[in-house]
């Protein structure tokens, strides 16, 4: 049996963490680690610590707020202030939706 180099072993890793990072967020959420499957494909928000989120927070990570909420998991975004975002957020993502079809 052949041992694959450790060079070229650390290439592959690197490739499918920098893959996964594209292609996912990583949040850590007061329930654990959730892998949410990003609306469009970038390094951008691959790790995000939502445990302490605000309003403002949301604000700030809109495309992450809608990711949470395409992939049925918005009740990671706590709070009742929060809940208006979500709801423009829906309706949002419903009118693109909409539009696609």
């Amino acid at each position: 049996m052949t041992r694959i180099p450790s060079f070229l072993m650390g290439i592959l890793v690197g490739g499918l963490l920098v893959f996964g990072a594209m292609k996912y967020h990583l949040v850590r959420a007061t329930d654990g680690l959730h892998l949410i499957p990003k609306l469009t494909a970038g390094l951008q928000e691959a790790y995000v610590d939502i445990r302490q989120f605000k309003l403002d927070d949301w604000a700030e990570h809109r495309t992450l707020a809608a990711a949470l909420i395409q992939a049925d998991k918005e009740h990671l975004m706590q709070g009742a202030a929060v809940s208006s975002l979500r709801d423009g957020i829906r309706s949002a993502l419903e009118s693109l939706t909409d539009a696609k079809s």
